[in-house]
């Protein structure tokens, strides 16, 4: 099978690509099945993980599915999930990030939660989060020190600082705003 816009909505996999850093295209169905199709549009592998994705993102070392079941990482080359992040995540997990060995996730269910990588122990949880977290990112300040930036679904904006560890609370809120909501720029 090769992969195109008309194919793709005929197969298993015809859902929003990402893509790989060597050209292959991924795609994911709502029922857990991942394609990855190489840049001749022949398929190169198929794995499925059981799971509905809600986002995905490719890097030379893994491929990053948050969704029904946690937070996973895939190898790259499709032959399995190689780790899989959920414990006390009582809902989807929308959004993941990895930074100085922890895995950031957040979920439906107004939740951050953090993981130990190597060992995948929770080392951090922090819910009844004001607003439903859609977005994460890592900023580093000009000493390294990282930064989480959480973004909700109706405005919300968020930071932590994030080099405290276990002992002193993973999650050091410093700010938390909603920012005002504008007229739509669409022509529509």
């Amino acid at each position: 099978m090769s992969w195109s816009p008309r194919t793709a909505a005929r197969s298993n996999c015809p859902h929003r690509p990402a893509y790989t850093p060597a050209g292959q295209r991924l795609a994911g169905t709502r029922n857990g099945v991942f394609c990855a199709f190489g840049t001749d549009g022949k398929q190169a592998w198929r794995l499925d993980q059981g799971d509905y994705p809600k986002r995905m993102r490719a890097t030379a070392d893994a491929i990053y599915v948050s969704g029904a079941d946690g937070f996973k990482e895939i190898a790259p080359d499709g032959s399995g999930v190689l780790r899989h992040w959920t414990e006390l995540i009582s809902n989807t997990t929308e959004s993941g990030v990895i930074v100085d060995g922890l895995v950031i996730v957040s979920s439906y269910g107004m939740q951050l939660g953090a993981f130990d990588y190597a060992s995948g122990e929770l080392v951090g949880l922090r819910e009844n989060l004001p607003d439903y977290p859609k977005s994460l990112a890592v900023l580093r300040g000009p000493d390294r020190t990282p930064y989480l930036v959480v973004g909700g679904r109706s405005g919300y904006l968020a930071t932590y600082r994030l080099d405290r560890g276990p002992a002193k609370g993973t999650f050091a809120r410093l700010r938390e705003v909603f920012l005002p909501k504008q007229p739509s720029v669409s022509e529509w």
